[in-house]
């Protein structure tokens, strides 16, 4: 008998438990598009069975707004997700990726303390997309604060701190010019081709 036959049988289950989990990995198994059952509805019917159990498994939230097309839908379930899991990473990316009030949630997680590294960066590209350098010098700093972050992407967390300091409302160029000219010493790959450039011409 295959997996999904027998997680199947397990939603029938009497166990309140069992039948949460199941539907949970039945909402994952068929919601991965790798695998060659994928069911997009399917995969919702099971999503939805387990997040209105009493054990909703919080990944649930984040692949059941994937499959939603109403994304406003998808946003409350996500903040409903919140409130059990207040923690949760994933539901704050999910979130991020899905509200039309960004700001909003940028504010909750800056407020929560989150140091996720993974959370933080999405961050990251969200203000830098709106343009709202004065902003990210804290989440530079957070992301700062976890261990066993590489070099090189120490390195583009200087690039970004220089621009900041650039296209902030009180800008600080000669401080941004020796973070940049620090950048470029240290990019021996390359891997930042001309951003540092640009901003020392800028």
């Amino acid at each position: 008998m295959c997996a999904t036959a027998e997680l199947e049988e397990l939603i029938s289950d009497d166990d309140p438990k069992k039948t949460a989990v199941a539907n949970y990995l039945l909402g994952y198994i068929y919601s991965c598009r790798e695998n060659k059952g994928w069911n997009g509805p399917r995969a919702r019917r099971h999503l939805l069975n387990n997040l209105n159990s009493e054990l909703p498994h919080p990944y649930a939230y984040v692949l059941y707004a994937d499959l939603e097309e109403d994304k406003n839908v998808a946003v409350n379930y996500l903040k409903n997700g919140l409130k059990r899991y207040p923690n949760d990473t994933c539901i704050y990316r999910s979130l991020l990726r899905f509200t039309t009030d960004k700001d909003g949630v940028v504010k909750a997680i800056h407020e929560e303390g989150f140091t996720d590294s993974t959370l933080l960066k999405d961050v990251l590209k969200y203000l830098i997309k709106s343009s709202q350098w004065g902003r990210i010098g804290q989440f530079i700093s957070r992301i700062r604060s976890n261990e066993g972050i590489l070099e090189h992407e120490d390195n583009y967390l200087n690039l970004l701190k220089a621009y900041s300091l650039m296209f902030c409302d009180v800008s600080d160029y000669v401080r941004a010019h020796d973070i940049l000219k620090e950048v470029i010493e240290k990019d021996f790959d390359n891997d930042l081709s001309y951003s540092p450039y640009l901003g020392i011409i800028l």
